[in-house]
């Protein structure tokens, strides 16, 4: 009897339940509706990676040596975050940049004790990273590589920051003590 009580559990245990059933069929109408149906896919416009699209940011010239430069501002903490994130070398011609603005100068050491500066994160082309003084004085210029997160430090007190493509600063003869007068904005 004990042999026989461990089988009889084992094969209670494998019988099907009695509420259990054959699986039914369900015919579909072969005519898909209009909720079944897959929408056309659309255009997306701008770069889908980016929250600020180019197209839509305020765009200023500087004269930076002599030469006309067209930057998008970024004027918010939110859109500083983002830079030129997920930009690609088509994105951005060679007299274009970005430029960063501070509502006040913003100190060479943070809070934390680290240096402030910009890091390279989620950018796709390497830049130049002009640190500029709240009267426009290039304080010195900085060269992110590509998604590198390290941060590029600024030397002194900054307000603005000038991103170009690599190498337009000394394409441009740029240097530490020039200056780039910014526009009220």
């Amino acid at each position: 009897m004990k042999r026989l009580l461990p089988l009889g559990l084992v094969l209670a245990a494998c019988s099907p339940s009695p509420e259990a059933t054959e699986p039914k069929t369900t015919m579909l109408d072969p005519k898909p509706t209009v909720a079944q149906t897959t929408p056309p896919p659309t255009k997306v416009e701008g770069n889908p990676n980016r929250v600020y699209q180019l197209k839509d940011l305020k765009r200023v010239t500087l004269t930076v040596k002599g030469k006309p430069i067209r930057a998008w501002v970024m004027d918010t903490e939110e859109k500083n975050s983002e830079g030129m994130m997920f930009l690609t070398d088509k994105d951005v011609k060679a007299d274009e940049g970005m430029l960063f603005v501070f509502n006040q100068p913003q100190p060479r050491i943070g809070d934390d004790g680290n240096p402030r500066g910009f890091w390279m994160h989620n950018t796709l082309i390497p830049l130049d990273i002009v640190f500029m003084s709240p009267k426009g004085q290039v304080l010195n210029i900085g060269h992110g590589k590509v998604q590198d997160d390290t941060t590029v430090a600024a030397s002194g007190e900054f307000q603005y920051v000038l991103e170009m493509k690599a190498g337009t600063a000394a394409r441009l003869g740029l240097k530490a003590g020039d200056t780039i007068p910014v526009p009220k904005l």
